[in-house]
């Protein structure tokens, strides 16, 4: 039975969230900004708009792009957009299967669009505002913490995943893994937020500061491993300004890509062997590395991070010449929330470390940037991530040992 958007529910689905972050998806995201991050987009979605008469096919009013094409948009001129755009994984009831959808976004009505059901398809713009089995499903938001009235009536339920928190999953979780043992994640998924319900429903935009306690706060307040309990808190940019007051306003970014981490990377692997033929040796580069490295900690643990304390290091290593090992800087970088470290350790290119952490340390100058850039909100989904992986190994494993017996 086609799902009735335009009449006030009887009972309210719930709140529509990303099952993997707990973030809220926002339901009004039919902006058509993201057709701007691509010229090619922009011209389609224009063409779209000039339409006098929508063609009668419902897909046809719909602007649809290659899934591979969006999940490597990096949202650079308005990045708040990732959080609109989720992929489903829909469990049908009256036939017991679940599969993974397409890409899609927004409400029409009270409801979800319905999902592309070829998960290679994403809808960008616009979107079907009815089923269409033909390449499209209508669902429910999933009840995961009170009996699903949907579920019972026989009705297809959802579970929404950002399509970056999807693409971050499989650095921890591999797809293959999770896709044939789907029925299981969803189970474990279940459990993990029944246990976990204060990390649900959250709205990823706060205003530190604010009076309003939803509103208010970064994640871990903010402070990321090179703050310090001495440090002088630096005044925030000023992002959102109102009639009232102003205040900094926190929109994280994309947590899966970090575009000033891009460059910061592209930077110093360009710059690598300027860098070093630029470096003269003195008498004090003959010195042990070891006693380098316990200087270089030294300046360090005088000071609070600033960029005082960044300079001082550049121009110690240029002074002397000093090349510490590649390892030391690398474990100064937070590599299990900075990943870019160990992909550029596989990777293998040949990069100036010192300068990739130092240039790290700049970008976290700024007090808006560490929330701002998704690189904390990044830090919340991982640790939920290792909460959910240690559940789903623990229930496979248990399957498995059910199944030998």
């Amino acid at each position: 039975m086609p799902i009735d958007r335009f009449h006030l529910p009887k009972r309210w689905d719930p709140t529509h969230c990303c099952v993997l972050c707990g973030l809220k998806i926002p339901t009004d995201a039919d902006d058509p900004n993201v057709t701007h991050e691509r010229e090619d987009w922009k011209a389609m979605a224009e063409k779209l708009q000039r339409r006098k008469r929508p063609s009668r096919r419902l897909a046809s009013r719909s602007l649809i792009v290659p899934a591979t094409d969006f999940e490597n948009v990096e949202f650079r001129k308005n990045p708040p957009q990732w959080l609109c755009f989720h992929r489903t994984i829909l469990d049908d009831p009256k036939t017991n299967k679940l599969q993974i959808s397409g890409i899609s976004h927004g409400y029409f009505g009270w409801y979800p669009r319905p999902a592309p059901v070829d998960p290679n398809r994403a809808v960008i713009y616009r979107g079907a505002i009815r089923e269409d089995r033909r390449w499209n499903v209508e669902f429910h938001m999933a009840n995961l913490f009170e009996p699903d009235w949907n579920r019972e009536a026989g009705e297809r339920v959802g579970y929404p995943i950002h399509v970056h928190c999807w693409l971050l999953l499989d650095r921890f979780i591999a797809h293959n893994v999770i896709k044939q043992n789907l029925r299981l994640f969803i189970q474990v998924i279940e459990e993990f937020w029944k246990a976990n319900k204060e990390e649900w429903g959250r709205w990823v935009l706060h205003i530190p500061g604010d009076p309003d306690p939803e509103m208010d706060g970064c994640y871990e307040d903010g402070i990321h491993w090179l703050k310090r309990q001495s440090d002088v808190p630096k005044p925030m940019n000023i992002r959102v300004l109102d009639d009232e007051k102003s205040r900094p306003v926190h929109w994280p970014a994309n947590p899966l890509r970090i575009p000033d981490i891009q460059e910061l990377t592209e930077r110093v692997t360009r710059s690598y062997n300027h860098l070093r033929l630029d470096r003269h040796p003195a008498k004090a580069a003959n010195l042990p590395l070891d006693i380098a490295m316990i200087i270089i900690d030294t300046i360090y643990q005088s000071q609070p991070h600033s960029r005082q304390r960044i300079e001082d290091t550049r121009n110690i290593l240029v002074a002397f010449g000093w090349i510490l090992p590649n390892t030391y800087w690398q474990s100064r970088c937070n590599p299990q929330l900075v990943f870019e470290v160990d992909d550029l350790i596989k990777a293998g290119p040949v990069i100036d470390w010192a300068e990739f952490c130092l240039g790290l340390e700049e970008l976290l100058l700024d007090e808006d940037w560490y929330c701002n850039s998704g690189l904390n909100n990044r830090g919340r989904i991982l640790k939920l991530f290792k909460g959910i992986k240690e559940q789903f190994d623990k229930t496979i494993k248990q399957e498995n040992r059910t199944e030998r017996a």
